[in-house]
């Protein structure tokens, strides 16, 4: 093939550029190569920042049941010296959260 007709494995830079023979011809061995190592080092990276969000995700879910766990105390304790009917509390809690979880139930059986 003569380097003044386009052909398979020309490049735009082949072209341009008279007398360069074609650098990396059809089926483009090295460009494959190239996008290869590239979509490796990006996965690389890509799971090395997900191990690392989900550590953090893992300590502030560590740092909300800390938290959860101080205010439930807190409230127990003022309830208490409020003279507040704990048992009553939750079983109202209980009561409304399995109405709630009933009716969450029925919305997703109606799609």
């Amino acid at each position: 093939m003569s380097l003044d007709q386009p052909g398979p494995g020309r490049t735009a830079q082949d072209r341009l550029v008279p007398g360069v023979e074609v650098y990396d011809g059809f089926p483009f061995g090295l460009l494959t190569l190239v996008v290869s190592l590239e979509a490796i080092f990006l996965a690389t990276f890509v799971m090395i920042s997900q191990n690392r969000e989900a550590a953090r995700a893992d300590i502030r879910a560590e740092l909300d049941f800390e938290t959860n766990l101080r205010g439930e105390l807190l409230v127990r304790a003022i309830a208490e010296r409020s003279g507040v009917d704990l048992a009553a509390v939750e079983g109202t809690v209980s009561a409304e959260l399995d109405r709630v979880q009933a009716q969450l139930r029925r919305r997703a059986g109606d799609r």
